[in-house]
């Protein structure tokens, strides 16, 4: 496993080894920064559940993943004009958990596309025109960046392109 402190990336040691989310690279970043809960803003619904399982930390988001987002933001305007009430309401749901609810972290997919399927998004910028999700947002700053995508290994995948950045709540 590759770790840096403030600005690094972590790549997963994982290959296939069957307990790899205890031993894997969350799990450890968690613990040796005493992390007890997070977040997520991501496509990708598979990791959190079992993040939660193994690290003990809490997860306290509401979203398990954002399916609706690639199609607001790639969709013609007509669509997002029709839609953005949905942009207000998950931008407003996440700045009232992070306000609330307070994660240690927030795990934040970075990828380069969707399990190879559709454009970068930048996840960050979409939420922080919600002016309350911005607000709550200034009490996170990055901390690391995660490669893990040793589950889609036998799809042809490859692990750059399942990037996910840590930010940790200031104190």
């Amino acid at each position: 496993m590759i770790m840096s402190a403030a600005a690094g990336n972590m790549r997963s040691p994982c290959g296939g080894e069957k307990d790899c989310w205890r031993n894997g690279p969350y799990a450890h970043y968690f613990q040796q920064h005493d992390i007890h809960s997070f977040g997520t803003v991501s496509l990708d619904f598979t990791n959190w559940v079992e993040l939660a399982r193994v690290s003990g930390a809490s997860w306290d988001t509401r979203f398990n993943h954002l399916w609706m987002v690639p199609k607001l933001v790639n969709g013609g305007e007509a669509f997002k004009a029709r839609y953005a009430w949905i942009k207000e309401f998950v931008g407003n749901a996440y700045a009232q958990d992070l306000s609330a609810r307070r994660p240690g972290a927030m795990i934040v997919d970075s990828s380069p596309g969707f399990m190879g399927h559709a454009p970068p998004l930048d996840f960050l910028a979409f939420l922080s025109d919600v002016p309350a999700f911005k607000e709550a947002w200034s009490h996170y700053r990055f901390a690391t960046s995660i490669e893990l995508c040793d589950q889609w290994k036998d799809t042809g995948l490859v692990a750059s392109e399942c990037k996910y950045d840590v930010y940790t709540r200031i104190p």
